[in-house]
C-alpha cells in the first residue's frame, strides 16, 4: 500500500524493467506531494544497460533528475529494488561495475535540503511500473500537471472512494446508491459490499487510493 510522505515532502516511485536479450530497459518516475497529489511524471529509454540491477539503479538516478525537474527541497525517492536501495544507501561500500550511477546519485542528492532512499513493496510502486513498461514501446517522456491516460486510473476512483468518516473533514459520507463499491488503489480493484437501506457504513482508510497513517 502507497503511503503518503511526511509534510512538505515529495515522494517519487521509481522503476525499470529490463530486457536480458536487446540489454535495453526504460525507467519510470512519477512525484507525488504530501496530499497524494501528482505532480509530475516521465519515462526514460535506456537503449543499453548491462543487468536489471543497473536499470534500477538508473531509474533511482532518473528519480533524482525528475525531482531537480519539479524544483523540490525535500524528496524521498522509492524503489521496490532492494538491491539498488542498498547500494545508493552505502555508497561508501559499494565497487560494483554500477559505482558511478551511484556516485551520481549521491551527488544528485546533496543538492536537497532533505533526501532519502527507502524501499517499498512491488504493489506499493505499480504506477511506476506501468510508466516504466510503456516506454518499451515509446520514447522518453514528461508529463507536468496532468498524469498520462496509462496511470489516470490509478489515481483516483470514478466511484466512492471512502465509507464512513472522512480523515479530511471527519464527516460521513452517505452510503452508495449501489451494493458493490470498487475502490481501486495502485492497481488492485477491491470490492466493499455496503448494506444500502439500513445505514451501515463500512470503514475504510484509503482516500484516493492513499494510506492515511
Amino acid at each position: 500500500m502507497w503511503k503518503r510522505p511526511n509534510r512538505g515532502s515529495v515522494k517519487i516511485n521509481v522503476d525499470a524493467s529490463y530486457n536480458a536479450e536487446t540489454l535495453s530497459g526504460p525507467t519510470g518516475a512519477i512525484a507525488r506531494d504530501d496530499k497524494g497529489q501528482f505532480l509530475s511524471a516521465a519515462t526514460w529509454y535506456i537503449p543499453h544497460v548491462s543487468s536489471a540491477v543497473s536499470a534500477e539503479l538508473i531509474a533511482i538516478r532518473n528519480g533524482l533528475y525528475l525531482a531537480a525537474n519539479i524544483g523540490c527541497n525535500r524528496v524521498i525517492i522509492e524503489s521496490d529494488s532492494a538491491l539498488a536501495i542498498e547500494a545508493v544507501n552505502n555508497h561508501d561500500n559499494y565497487f560494483g561495475q554500477d559505482a558511478a550511477t551511484v556516485v551520481e546519485c549521491k551527488m544528485l542528492a546533496s543538492d536537497y535540503a532533505s533526501a532519502s532512499f527507502d524501499n517499498c513493496f512491488r504493489e506499493a510502486n505499480s504506477m511506476a511500473d506501468s510508466l516504466a513498461k510503456f516506454s518499451f514501446t515509446s520514447t522518453s517522456s514528461v508529463w507536468d500537471s496532468t498524469p498520462p491516460d496509462l496511470i489516470s486510473h490509478l489515481i483516483g476512483c470514478s466511484g466512492v472512494m471512502l465509507l464512513g468518516n472522512s480523515p479530511s473533514t471527519g464527516r460521513r459520507k452517505a452510503p452508495p446508491s449501489t451494493e458493490k463499491v470498487q475502490v481501486l488503489h495502485e492497481g488492485a480493484c477491491m470490492e466493499t459490499r455496503v448494506a444500502c437501506g439500513d445505514a451501515k457504513y463500512v470503514a475504510c482508510e484509503m482516500f484516493y487510493g492513499i494510506a492515511f497513517p
